[in-house]
């Protein structure tokens, strides 16, 4: 009924995440941390989101426990669209053009 996936971010993005701060980090000891991180919430997932589920679905019933399910992954793809790929976008898109010196650009 309930996939934990569905809300922990990749690695990639985690990783994006922690070095646009502009600060130094070893990559080795980063790469575990956010590893760890990653794992743990998934597993975490895997035990709360089957007990939540049961527990919402004997106070309703099924349909309305898979409504609330969908309601909240599309409020969390809400929230992570504005909040990670809108600005992720807008920083690729935020690139210095420069002329090259010498070049006609009027006839």
């Amino acid at each position: 009924m309930t996939f934990p996936f569905t809300i922990v971010c990749a690695y990639q993005e985690l990783f994006d995440a922690v070095t646009s701060t502009g600060k130094n980090y070893n990559v080795a000891m980063l790469n575990d941390i956010l590893v760890a991180l990653f794992n743990s919430f998934f597993s975490l997932g895997l035990i709360i989101g089957p007990l939540a589920s049961s527990y919402i679905t004997l106070a309703t019933n099924f349909r309305i426990c898979t409504d609330y399910e969908a309601l909240a992954m599309a409020a969390f793809a809400i929230i992570f669209i504005c909040a990670v790929f809108i600005p992720t976008q807008l920083k690729k898109k935020k690139k210095v053009y420069t002329k090259p010196i010498g070049q006609i650009t009027e006839l």
